[in-house]
């Protein structure tokens, strides 16, 4: 099981956890953690957390639209595509939205599409990030890659699909996390005055801090997922050895 660097936080002292489907660390040493350390370690540390949980949880890749509708072109419509972070295996969510310009066969320009105003994408938009971006449903499109660090429990059925209403973001406490390592590292508990958690922006914009409930007193680490990005910059080939010299050589910086 590859779990070193998340042995290593926790037999630290630090107390790391996902809550609302994200990263969240809280250092012993007080130590705030910076954005290039999370992004490069972020997945790993997922990983580790699954592993030694036992759970599975899926991360957001990418969303298309319907050209033709779906229920034999009656519903138009977006799918969200996702990933097993354990095994790659794919997933996907199915919302109903408006892909076409009003009273036309053509679709909007650009990848836009309009959620209903009380329909599921909204609902599940607030249930995994909070907040419409600028308080506006036209502008979730623009801000998809909001969704790229959430950790998310789908349960899809034998062909990929998952059901709108019963996906959440994972929440998994570090108690739960130190209970599952305890017969493998010593935890040095103390007290800890840094909470770092993900947050996400959109074009370089960080959310506010109540967006995401995220209390004000906390070391917010902004991350800037765009679309394009294509989570390159997370390293995944890196290995774990080099991560834990990294780590050794500057804890969190």
């Amino acid at each position: 099981m590859s779990d070193e660097l998340l042995k290593r936080l926790v037999g630290r002292g630090d107390l790391v956890a996902l809550e609302k489907g994200r990263i969240e660390i809280t250092p012993k040493s007080g130590r705030e953690v910076t954005n290039d350390w999370l992004k490069k370690h972020y997945w790993q540390l997922v990983k580790d957390i699954l592993l030694c949980t036992g759970r599975q949880g899926y991360r957001y890749d990418r969303f298309s639209r319907s050209s033709d509708g779906y229920g034999n072109g009656k519903y138009p419509g977006v799918t969200l595509h996702y990933e097993a972070v354990l095994s790659e295996e794919e997933a996907y969510l199915i919302f109903n939205v408006e892909v076409q310009k009003r009273n036309s066969s053509q679709l909007r320009t650009g990848k836009s599409f309009l959620p209903p105003e009380r329909g599921e994408f909204i609902k599940y938009w607030k249930r995994a990030i909070g907040e419409l971006p600028q308080g506006k449903r036209s502008k979730c499109w623009e801000s998809m890659s909001r969704f790229k660090p959430i950790v998310v429990d789908l349960a899809p059925d034998y062909k990929g699909k998952a059901r709108n209403k019963t996906a959440l973001p994972i929440d998994i406490s570090s108690d739960r996390i130190i209970e599952r390592l305890a017969d493998e590292i010593r935890t040095n508990k103390g007290p800890h005055s840094h909470h770092t958690r993900t947050d996400t922006t959109n074009h370089g914009i960080a959310q506010e801090p109540d967006t995401l409930g995220i209390e004000t007193n906390r070391t917010t680490c902004n991350f800037n997922y765009e679309t394009s990005y294509q989570d390159n910059a997370l390293t995944r080939q890196e290995s774990t050895e080099g991560w834990l010299r990294d780590y050794d050589a500057d804890p969190y910086h």
